[in-house]
């Protein structure tokens, strides 16, 4: 967790979730471990590297991405979710706006930015229009009853997902101990019934 502060008197709570990759909402990774921290976000900024070091698509693993938290919790998938398109700088002018686009063109209703810590590109902007989001967030619940109530309801609902799949995960895990005590047993009874031959 960190601090983001935009002002003196503006400042907002950023978890950083380690990557997540295919099969992450069925344990792969470490990422999925850290995906219960999301219950409480009220945005998900969703960083997709423009020059993957495997070469695959990024609009690709975006999706891939996101499949992946829909699968682990279809309400978290409510939340908004803002698109950044990390180390910019590695990209040229022409084939970011080319990649701009066609995040654009798949993600038409998203927030999406192009981003660099390096080159200091986009930072300032996306920080700011998320502290903006945010207080227009709260001061919406706050002159919305209905707005308020389906916020709460959907943070119970991500919380209900969250504890769900962790009670997947863990018979999942006792199964698989379960299969390796029996497979061990059966090597040892194999072991023990072979008649010992002496020279």
């Amino acid at each position: 967790l960190g601090v983001v502060r935009i002002a003196a008197d503006a400042s907002f709570v950023m978890a950083d979730i380690p990557g997540l990759i295919v099969g992450a909402a069925q344990g792969a990774g470490l990422g999925a471990q850290f995906l219960r921290h999301l219950s409480r976000t009220k945005v998900l900024l969703h960083l997709v590297d423009v020059l993957p070091e495997d070469q695959s698509d990024p609009v690709d693993n975006a999706l891939a991405i996101e499949q992946e938290l829909a699968e682990y919790s279809e309400a978290l998938i409510e939340r908004p979710i803002w698109i950044g398109l990390s180390k910019a700088d590695q990209l040229d002018h022409e084939a970011l706006d080319t990649m701009l686009q066609e995040m654009a063109e798949t993600f038409p209703e998203r927030p999406i930015y192009a981003l660099s810590a390096l080159g200091d590109i986009g930072l300032t902007t996306v920080t700011r229009d998320l502290m903006q989001f945010l207080q227009e967030q709260l001061q919406r619940a706050a002159d919305d009853p209905d707005f308020a109530t389906y916020l709460s309801e959907l943070e119970r609902r991500i919380s209900d997902d969250v504890y769900l799949h962790s009670q997947r995960m863990r018979t999942k895990r006792l199964g698989e101990s379960e299969e390796e005590e029996s497979f061990d047993d059966e090597d040892v009874s194999g072991d023990l019934d072979e008649p010992e031959t002496e020279v």
